[in-house]
């Protein structure tokens, strides 16, 4: 199975976002995946006014009655605000909240996701949580700098970024693409 995760368009008037996610999808068409995810923020705009962060405690019930559902094993859980710290102080202040009860309840649960993948960070991060890989994905619009609340903030790559993510003989690999 061959998955194409997308993030972070935030398109909008202003800006060329969305002739970078045409961009994307061109050359996501050349892999023809067997599904496409969009992990969030398709518009420049707030969804929930004044708070720029998410939290995934309310949602554990739902995820687990999912992970113990009928169906293949294995899965991978897909959402907008990442559960591992990039390091970049900004974007680390509003990560997923409660991420402490998700590791918890992951570390539990019998039947764990292969990969939690999320977006938001607008750069390409791996790391994991609960022993399971957690990957961030990159973004279409401008990625945010490698800044780790240095005086000096380096220069960032202006390429649209995506994942691809190959499951083939219960081994899931993970591919950030750069166009």
């Amino acid at each position: 199975m061959i998955i194409a995760q997308v993030s972070d368009i935030h398109a909008a008037e202003n800006n060329d976002n969305l002739a970078r996610f045409e961009r994307a999808l061109s050359w996501i068409d050349f892999i023809a995946p067997d599904a496409l995810v969009l992990t969030g923020d398709l518009i420049d705009d707030n969804w929930i006014p004044g708070n720029p962060s998410g939290t995934v405690g309310a949602h554990l019930p739902w995820l687990a009655e999912n992970l113990t559902s009928d169906g293949p094993a294995d899965s991978i859980v897909f959402m907008h605000h990442p559960v591992i710290r990039s390091g970049i102080p900004p974007l680390d202040q509003i990560m997923c909240g409660d991420v402490a009860k998700l590791a918890e309840f992951l570390s539990e649960h019998p039947r764990k996701p292969i990969a939690i993948s999320a977006g938001h960070v607008h750069r390409s991060v791996v790391g994991q949580l609960a022993g399971i890989p957690a990957y961030i994905c990159g973004s279409i619009c401008p990625e945010n700098p490698l800044w780790f609340g240095t005086e000096i903030v380096p220069p960032v790559n202006d390429s649209p970024s995506f994942m691809i993510h190959r499951y083939t003989e219960s081994q899931l690999v993970s591919h950030p693409v750069l166009l």
